[in-house]
C-alpha cells in the first residue's frame, strides 16, 4: 500500500477515497507537533490535545518513519523509544503518546578521533480531530575530544 493510500485510510475513516482538493491546516497554521534535537535525544513536542503513534502502533496506526538521509563518520545509530501507552483516536485503539516524548539517540562514530554528523529525516502523524502528517529533520554532530 502506498503512503498516499495509507493517509487516505487514516484521514478518511478507513474507506479508500480520494481526499478533497484542499489541505486541512491546524488552527492558525501552527503545526501540531515539532521535532527537535536536544542534546543526544530527539523531542517530539505535541500541542495540547494532540497525540502521535509509537513505533509499533497496532493495525490501524501510522508508525513513525525515521531515515538517515546523510551521515559522515557514522558507524551505527539507534533510537531508544520509550514505552508507548494505549491511546484512542476516532474510537480506534492504538499505541502511542499523548504528550511530549523524548527519544534517546545513540550514535557510534566510525573513528572517534574525527568529527561525526548524522542527519535524520522524520515522518510522523499527529492526531486530534484528524490526523495530519508532520515532517522534520534533525542534525546530530559530535566533535572529537581534545
Amino acid at each position: 500500500m502506498t503512503r498516499g493510500a495509507l493517509w487516505s485510510l487514516v484521514l478518511w475513516g478507513g474507506a479508500l477515497v480520494a481526499p478533497p482538493a484542499f489541505a486541512w491546516q491546524p488552527p492558525e497554521g501552527v503545526p501540531p507537533m515539532s521535532i527537535a534535537l536536544e542534546g543526544d535525544s530527539v523531542r517530539l513536542r505535541l500541542e495540547e490535545g494532540w497525540k502521535t503513534y509509537g513505533p509499533d502502533p497496532g493495525p490501524y496506526g501510522y508508525p513513525p518513519v525515521v531515515s538517515a538521509v546523510e551521515s559522515s563518520n557514522v558507524g551505527t545509530w539507534s533510537l531508544d523509544w520509550p514505552v508507548a501507552l494505549p491511546q484512542e483516536s476516532f474510537g480506534v485503539p492504538f499505541s502511542g503518546y499523548a504528550r511530549d516524548v523524548v527519544i534517546p539517540l545513540s550514535v557510534e562514530p566510525l573513528d572517534p578521533n574525527l568529527p561525526a554528523r548524522l542527519v535524520l529525516s522524520w515522518d510522523v502523524a499527529a492526531c486530534a480531530r484528524v490526523c495530519v502528517p508532520v515532517s522534520g529533520t534533525v542534525v546530530w554532530r559530535a566533535r572529537p575530544s581534545p
